[in-house]
């Protein structure tokens, strides 16, 4: 059979990687696929990742590189722990599990309607679904539609059968506790509330171990969440959680919690997997990549040719691995402190893969049963989160909290040092008398900033010393500055009409913004915010409050903007659509009325007045099945009423209006799916119709002008950024493609309502790019967008990029990413500042800077990428923006990392060619402010960091100049 599946196996698995069993494999168990489960016995099998379409990267494993099942497979204890996999859900109907499945006895075989255990839960008789309403019927049914839980579920306790895989405890009970919601559940019940239910339950419910693969950053953290982690600990209940696919030293919760066994991932050759998070606040690694485990029945397996199973990758995979080797011993020793626990995987030797860190090593049963006779005294980096310099002083103190796990110590000594030039540690070891177990031991060090211009992420080392043995760890944490008592801290404060308005709020401790910022179509230094409400009663109401800055207040416009029959606001843009030199206001609502649907329009001047007070609030229906109106761009029309003035224009898919049609009697209307531009043109019954610029008649005449077959096509690929000559000249541009696959022709080409040109043929290679952003030129007026960048992606590790400006090529640019694992993933912005171009691309891991023209150079760093719950995704966002460097206007990219890890803000800064994370704009959110999109100001000549906070019960707007 061995030999069957390994060619099934190579016929059917074409992505992530295939396992590949060795001739004449040792089975420890009679189960069929135990030659798969390299994990539980790594006997050198082969791994097979995909590099590309065509080519593959084998790696040979190493014997022994597994969790040491060999030593645990015939000493299993007749106890059966409970161990609660928090996740999708478990198909309660695998073969594999029956007979592991936890029942609640009071429930099974009862009516499902009735409470018969009085946990207000009825029928909970294999678990419960959290997702869902309590009083639901889908609440009742833990059941798996995705297959990650009962992946899990399987690698911890698959039945040891003869049939299929073995677990690594194939006697535990596994309790299903469906936390993460099917992909096509409309659940208003969120995550938090779900995870922290989900883990009392466990507890309640006799669990001895809780494994979580999954994870959440810190805009989901809740009291309500962090309580129900601190009462599993607090009962001994073990939580064993994944540390994240992300290649980050980032925390991810629940692995930050402190007391929360936190594993990463190694593959079989023993070193980490490319994918897995690392850090000092991560406990210890297990095997995580091209693991067999169960998959529902009916799902189709993707990665192997067994019905039934899956070969799956990720930390979500490492944890349940430790998960089970926990639940064995607590099967042996089911009150065994947590502290012992700890202890005991804290004695595992750390991973020989030096190109990344734990704070462990690597966990087998050998370890795990190993008794504990010594102290184990480890520094309890999950506490140390940030270094934090205030008022501009350039002195600190950081705290390093020390634990003992193990039994008494004697004299302790700690001594810490930085690896980084950005700062300097103490380098005197500190003594600790002697610590008992369970005792802590808080130790301050002072710290020196050496320079604000370098690098704010920095390097620890953490050295122990005590009964003889002596040991070190790394840790990588963020340096940030306090800058509330700073003279640059300006304030501003609102001023409302009569009374004052909620601005912003408090929500779980922490302040949210109910301020959004008005955009403008053409680069302004005015600063506009606005909140919205909706206005219940006989008809809903949107309602607009516009607050503009003036010296140091934001003014309350006298005037509301109030649209009927409104369900939301979809734009709402600072644009002269009048062309008399001032900026007006364009209000986009999606309304709906008797049942149907409709966009509204609404023009205001900027007073808040109607602009054109016989056309306002006017109504466009939903009609040419038109994809998408949500991006306006505007062009200039002469209108007979209105005059010249600029309408909305936008490019999407769907069908060329009728009135842009040539029809004859005996012609049929045209009702072809395309993507066009069109335009919106004012009706005299104070209506809007939809009209196209590109319809078939330019079609054909383009087609004429150069001469095409009758055969090839015209299309329109990508509308162009706005430039400061578009919006002088009322025009819109496209890339335009004339022509048949690769043998296109590619033009950028204006456009006017009534007039159009086509402008030089651009390069093959920019065809069908994956983006086109703007070309941004870093000048006395900040950044203004000179031009376009088109980014091609040719393959795994290549792209192109091509700089345009007008309708002409300027620059071209091939791009080769040198790791052959990670992928080319998109472009994220480009400037032009000088000679010199500087532009910033992203892999799924990594940011990559290059500049080129006077000077030639390329930096990377990793990416802040969260990968949390299922298929859900959360990454830095990048803000360009310019920051003053010794009085000179550079390049820089804001991120808000308050959502994902912690409390700051900061620049990833252009430093002569090279991206660096300065500490300088490094900065902390006050804990009574939010953070909010930045501004460029003209007073400071750069952009300024602008935060919303609540000072003595009032709201005022704080900003901070990036230098």
């Amino acid at each position: 059979m061995k030999k069957l599946l390994y060619a099934f196996l190579l016929m059917t698995t074409a992505a992530q990687a295939v396992i590949i069993p060795v001739e004449k494999s040792e089975r420890l168990v009679e189960d069929e696929l135990f030659s798969y489960q390299w994990a539980l016995l790594n006997q050198g099998q082969t791994l097979i990742r995909e590099k590309d379409d065509i080519h593959n990267l084998p790696m040979q494993g190493v014997a022994n590189k597994d969790i040491g099942y060999r030593s645990l497979v015939h000493h299993q204890s007749s106890n059966r722990p409970i161990v609660a996999v928090l996740d999708s859900g478990v198909d309660l109907t695998h073969p594999e599990l029956q007979g592991n499945l936890w029942k609640n006895e009071a429930e099974c075989g009862k009516d499902p309607k009735v409470d018969n255990d009085g946990n207000k839960l009825p029928g909970d008789c294999h678990g419960w679904n959290f997702t869902e309403a309590i009083d639901s019927d889908e609440a009742k049914d833990p059941s798996d539609i995705d297959g990650h839980g009962t992946h899990i579920a399987g690698i911890i306790a698959a039945a040891n059968n003869g049939i299929g895989m073995v677990g690594v405890v194939p006697n535990a009970l596994i309790m299903p506790v469906k936390v993460m919601k099917d992909s096509d559940s409309d659940s208003q019940v969120s995550s938090a509330e779900s995870f922290a239910r989900g883990i009392i339950y466990a507890v309640d419910n006799g669990a001895d171990v809780i494994n979580m693969s999954l994870g959440w950053p810190r805009s989901m953290e809740t009291k309500t969440l962090r309580d129900a982690v601190t009462y599993a600990l607090s009962q001994g209940v073990v939580i064993v959680a994944a540390a994240g696919n992300n290649n980050s030293a980032e925390p991810l919760f629940p692995c930050a919690y402190d007391g929360v066994v936190c594993i990463a991932a190694s593959t079989i050759n023993g070193d980490y997997a490319g994918f897995s998070n690392y850090g000092g606040h991560v406990d210890g690694v297990a095997p995580g990549e091209s693991i067999l485990g169960l998959n529902p029945l009916f799902l189709e397996p993707d990665f192997f040719a067994v019905p039934g199973y899956e070969l799956r990758s990720g930390t979500s995979q490492a944890a349940p691995f430790v998960a089970g080797l926990v639940a064995a011993l607590k099967a042996r020793n089911k009150d065994i402190k947590i502290d012992e626990v700890f202890a005991r995987i804290y004695q595992a030797q750390p991973n020989p893969d030096k190109k990344k860190y734990t704070g462990g090593g690597d966990i087998t049963w050998d370890i795990v049963n190993q008794e504990i006779a010594s102290p184990v005294v480890r520094p309890v980096l999950k506490r140390v989160r940030q270094i934090t310099f205030r008022n501009g002083s350039a002195e600190t103190k950081v705290t390093i909290p020390v634990r003992n796990f193990g039994v008494l110590s004697d004299e302790v000594l700690v001594k810490v040092e930085s690896l980084s030039k950005s700062i300097s540690i103490d380098s005197e070891a500190q003594t600790i008398p002697g610590l008992r177990q369970g005792e802590f031991k808080d130790l301050l060090f002072n710290v020196k900033l050496n320079d604000f211009s370098l690098e704010s992420s920095v390097d620890i080392k953490i050295t122990i010393e005590t009964n003889g043995e002596r040991r070190s760890y790394l840790n990588e944490i963020p340096v940030a500055r306090d800058v509330t008592q700073e003279a640059k801290f300006r304030k501003s404060t609102f001023a409302y009409l009569d009374r004052p308005l909620p601005v912003g709020g408090v929500r779980n401790g922490e302040i949210t913004s109910l301020l959004s910022t008005v955009e403008s179509v053409v680069q302004s230094d005015k600063h506009e915010f606005f909140m919205r409400r909706i206005l219940s009663g006989d008809t809903k109401k949107l309602e607009l409050t516009l607050f503009s800055r003036k010296g140091d207040k934001y003014i309350q416009a006298p005037n509301l903007i109030l649209v009927s029959d409104a369900l939301n606001l979809v734009n709402f843009i600072r644009v002269d659509m009048n062309l008399d030199g001032k900026e007006d206001y364009l209000v986009h609502t999606l309304a709906e009325k008797d049942g149907k649907r409709f966009f509204v329009f609404s023009f205001y001047n900027e007073e808040l007045k109607p602009l054109w007070p016989g056309f306002q609030d006017v109504k466009l229906s939903l009609d040419l099945f038109l994809a998408s109106m949500n991006d306006l761009s505007f062009i200039k029309m002469n209108h007979p009423t209105l005059g010249v003035i600029m309408v909305p224009a936008f490019f999407t898919e769907g069908q060329l209006p009728v009135v842009d049609q040539v029809l004859t009697s005996w012609d049929r209307q045209d009702t072809t799916r395309k993507n066009r531009l069109y335009y919106l043109e004012p009706m005299n019954d104070s209506t809007l119709r939809v009209r196209a610029l590109t319809t078939n008649v330019w079609e054909e005449g383009l087609k004429a002008e150069l001469k095409s077959k009758w055969f090839e096509t015209v299309e329109v690929e990508q509308i162009m950024p706005t430039s400061k000559t578009d919006a002088e000249k009322g025009q819109l541009r496209a890339l335009v493609s004339v022509g048949l696959g690769t043998k296109r022709q590619l033009f950028i080409h204006s456009f006017q309502v009534g007039a159009n040109t086509h402008g030089k043929k651009l390069p093959q290679l920019v065809l069908e790019p994956e983006s086109v952003d703007p070309l941004l030129t870093v000048d006395a007026n900040g950044l203004t967008v000179n031009g376009e960048v088109f980014f091609n992606i040719y393959d795994r590790t290549r792209a192109k990029l091509v700089a345009t400006r007008g309708e002409s090529q300027v620059n071209e640019f091939i791009f080769k990413h040198e790791t052959e694992t990670d992928l080319v993933a998109g472009h994220i912005a480009s400037f032009e500042k000088g000679q010199n171009r500087f532009t910033v691309f992203q892999s799924r891991e990594e940011l990559i800077a290059v500049t080129t023209g006077n000077m030639s150079k390329r930096t990377t760093r990793p990416k802040l990428r969260y990968s949390f719950l299922s298929q859900k995704f959360l990454s830095e966002m990048y803000f360009p923006v310019t920051y003053k460097r010794n009085g000179v206007l550079s390049p820089a990219l804001y991120v808000d990392s308050t959502a994902m890890t912690g409390n700051r803000i900061y620049l990833f800064e252009e430093q002569n060619g090279e991206l660096v994370a300065s500490v300088r704009n490094s900065i902390v959110v006050p804990s009574n402010c939010k953070a909010l999109n930045p501004v460029y100001s003209e007073r400071s000549g750069t952009h300024e960091f602008v935060f919303l906070c609540l000072e003595d019960n009032t709201w005022v707007i704080r900003n901070y100049e990036m230098n």
